[in-house]
């Protein structure tokens, strides 16, 4: 028989092979990348790094993994976790509050034009693409020049989503326009409402994640708007928001929070036909942040 300290000295050895073996643990994360070359739809991979690791390794995974790297279109790229998702979501929720709120502001104060166009508005923000992220676009070959672009994967975090897609072909034009929609971005007729259309309210929301306040569009030339076709990039969004003016006291900054919602529109996601369709259009981009 196995003296009491040999007992002891065993169980102490397995407490501490225990202790060892959850701290490894909880100090590890789930990474989940999912990316298109082109060449079979989209793969997967699934790693489980540390924490303090950084996205590089995460990036270099996918790019070993692919058949084709260079066909990878990382101003797509998008680093997202079902924790963010959920806030997102959230912010969502209370802009449309306030939207609600806005358009009875209109209703009461006999602006029945703007009540109607804000009560759209807010049908169409429900139907928005949104995925949260920490990244808005990656460049690979900067991610060591640029450590703030090295996203390190932190214990807030228990899964992170790396979502890599295809090239977009169209742009999105929403807000306060009666032209709301998803269009091919060569379809000339867009550039000709534009031109039509008084726009002393029109941002650009790119790829890569951040808002661009434009000018009058009414004042370009022919050639000018072709140039303006040429510049805007496949896959971004339009936004034609409230005339300063419009807007009553404690509404001021609407436009600023539709923009910090749009600023997370998912790539290659359209905005949804019908309200029908809102739920499932709404539950497949937040399924991107958990599968």
């Amino acid at each position: 028989m196995l003296s009491r300290s040999v007992k002891a000295l065993l169980v102490f050895i397995c407490g501490v092979s225990s202790l060892f073996v959850t701290l490894t643990s909880q100090a590890q994360v789930q990474v989940t990348a999912a990316f298109s070359d082109g060449t079979q739809g989209q793969q997967r991979v699934d790693l489980l790094l540390n924490h303090g690791d950084r996205i590089k390794r995460v990036v270099d995974s996918v790019i070993a993994q692919s058949e084709q790297p260079d066909n990878l279109y990382w101003s797509t790229a998008r680093l997202c976790t079902p924790e963010l998702q959920q806030r997102l979501e959230a912010r969502r929720v209370a802009v449309l509050a306030e939207l609600q709120l806005l358009s009875t502001v209109y209703k009461n104060t006999e602006q029945p034009e703007l009540a109607e166009r804000t009560q759209q508005l807010y049908q169409q923000v429900q139907r928005w693409p949104l995925l949260a992220s920490l990244a808005a676009g990656i460049k690979p070959a900067r991610l060591i020049a640029e450590p703030e672009t090295n996203w390190q994967l932190t214990r807030h975090f228990k899964h992170y989503f790396l979502r890599v897609v295809g090239a977009p072909h169209s742009i999105h034009w929403v807000g306060l326009t009666p032209f709301a929609g998803t269009y091919p971005w060569s379809q000339e007729p867009m550039f000709e409402r534009l031109k039509k259309t008084a726009l002393d309210n029109l941002w650009e929301v790119p790829l890569q994640g951040f808002a661009n306040q434009r000018t009058d569009y009414q004042a370009l030339t022919p050639r000018q708007i072709a140039v303006e076709q040429i510049n805007w990039q496949p896959g971004q969004v339009l936004f034609q928001g409230y005339d300063a003016g419009d807007l009553p006291a404690g509404f001021k900054g609407i436009n600023q929070r539709l923009l910090n919602l749009l600023i997370y529109w998912a790539p290659n996601q359209s905005l949804a036909a019908t309200l029908s369709n809102s739920e499932q259009n709404k539950s497949s981009v937040a399924r991107l942040c958990q599968s």
